[in-house]
């Protein structure tokens, strides 16, 4: 049997205690790790490190819809 990732649902109601309860977030002001991403409008990788060389980075995880 496989259990849910983190939840069936995301809460929409989810405080501040229950969100920085995962293990490996992200506290506010700190520096996101480096890592490959892939360009959506070239294709072409790309390392996280390259663009905050023009200034402050959005990444945006998981769906918008």
């Amino acid at each position: 049997m496989t259990s849910a990732y983190n939840y069936e649902i995301f809460p929409l109601g989810m405080t501040d205690d229950e969100f920085t309860a995962f293990p490996d977030v992200l506290k506010t002001g700190a520096k996101a790790p480096d890592g490959v991403l892939i360009d959506v409008a070239t294709g072409e990788s790309v390392r996280l490190s390259d663009y905050w060389k023009n200034g402050p980075v959005l990444i945006e995880f998981g769906s918008i819809t």
